[in-house]
């Protein structure tokens, strides 16, 4: 595997973190020298105590589970630290398979997560943060991307085809076009297994402050036009909304609050932070306001997005349906500016190709998470629309996975208006 050495011209300056791991000498300096480095206010006696219940019965000042909790991570991603940057010689740092690297950024994610609101004995979240964005920067900066290493690797995903099967999309069907309506989004409640409302569609119009949504009680009413119109009482942002279980979740306008809305009681059930994630910052291709896209898939509710910490790359995390709190969070190597849009397949992450391609439409990206491991396609791989009819420009505005009906959802923009697509997915033989 590659090394990275300080003269090297592919990347900065080595940073100071890991001019102070090369110092350090063996694992106990190591590890008092990065605690140090990383958490410049902590007691290093606490941080590198021989265990928690040390920490625990110290006399600190203030002390709650949160706190504890809190600097337990702390301790955690100190060790996380010096594993990932430790040197087998004096001038090098040699980074490690790409699968701990992307835990040791993981780890450091979580540590600022949880950081970033608790106030521990020993540190204050301002300085947690800086820090740890410290290190996150000099990893995704210094570390090489050994993904790409791997990525020829991983196989093209068969989306719960079997037997030898494999997935295809098969043609676009337009079921309904709003005219001057560009942006917008489009769906049913893939949670849903009630026989007499699971045809619902919902059609969320435009993409800034979304303030209400329409609702087709089936695809003849949609095609009819007969809707029933409904508010929220808030607005959300982009076209990354889902409804899963009968409830919305979506993006809050201005912000990277994240939200669960119970349609019927007409409550909202949870809002939370979706701490790192930009705004404004890291859409889509498209732009439209699609920093945020939650997406639900046979395992459950997903929240795909970026942070500065990733380098602008896409982030894709499980999240709790309930609580919204993020279950487990994966760090891919492709830029998310760079995808057209996004969904999610048994765990797998499909990312289209940018909407400047307006002729052919691609699987142009893709992420395992069950392996960790994702890799770039080639056009002819994995194919979504090969051919796009007409003269008017194209672009996927939202994209998103049914898996109850095997379909995808999407709303393509052409010329000014919004049409309303379906992509069913099949398996045919793979030929021999």
């Amino acid at each position: 595997m590659e090394t990275l050495s300080d003269n090297s011209t592919d990347q900065p300056a080595t940073s100071p973190l890991i001019n102070t791991i090369k110092r350090s000498k063996n694992n106990t300096e190591s590890r008092v020298e990065i605690s140090s480095f990383l958490f410049p206010n902590v007691s290093t006696t606490n941080l590198v105590a021989a265990n928690y219940n040390n920490l625990v019965n110290t006399d600190a000042p203030v002390k709650s589970n949160s706190n504890i909790n809190a600097t337990k991570t702390a301790i955690n991603a100190t060790d996380a630290v010096h594993t990932a940057f430790q040197s087998d010689t004096e001038n090098e740092a040699v980074p490690k398979p790409v699968g701990l690297t992307h835990k040791v950024i993981q780890d450091a994610t979580t540590a600022d997560s949880q950081l970033s609101t608790v106030a521990t004995p020993y540190v204050s979240p301002g300085s947690m943060m800086t820090s740890l964005r410290t290190i996150l920067t000099s990893m995704t900066s210094n570390l090489t991307h050994s993904s790409q290493v791997v990525s020829d690797q991983v196989p093209i995903p068969n989306g719960g085809c079997r037997n030898g099967t494999a997935l295809v999309f098969e043609p676009p069907r337009t079921e309904k076009i709003f005219r001057d309506w560009m942006t917008g989004a489009w769906l049913r409640d893939s949670g849903n297994n009630n026989s007499n409302t699971r045809q619902r569609v919902w059609v969320f119009m435009d993409s800034n402050q979304v303030g209400h949504f329409l609702r087709y009680e089936s695809d003849v009413k949609l095609r009819e036009d007969a809707y029933t119109l409904k508010s929220l009482p808030f607005r959300c942002t982009g076209t990354g909304h889902v409804i899963y279980k009968g409830h919305l979740y979506c993006n809050l306008y201005n912000s990277t609050t994240i939200i669960r809305y119970d349609i019927d009681a007409n409550v909202t059930k949870t809002q939370v932070e979706l701490t790192g994630a930009g705004f404004g910052t890291y859409p889509y291709s498209i732009g439209a306001m699609t920093d945020i896209d939650f997406a639900v898939d046979e395992k459950g509710l997903w929240v795909i997005y970026a942070t500065q910490a990733n380098s602008g790359k896409i982030v894709i995390s499980k999240v709790d349906e309930e609580t919204l709190k993020l279950q487990k969070t994966w760090l891919t190597d492709y830029t998310k500016r760079l995808a057209g849009n996004a969904f999610m397949i048994n765990g797998i992450l499909y990312a289209i190709s940018p909407h400047e391609v307006l002729r052919r439409i691609y699987i142009a990206y893709i992420f395992d998470t069950e392996a960790g491991q994702g890799r770039k396609l080639e056009p002819q791989e994995l194919p979504l629309q090969d051919k796009v009819d007409g003269n008017e420009a194209m672009s996927i505005v939202m994209l998103d996975y049914n898996h109850l009906e095997r379909t995808l959802y999407a709303w393509v923009l052409r010329g000014w208006d919004g049409h309303l697509v379906r992509y069913h997915i099949s398996c045919v033989k793979s030929p021999v």
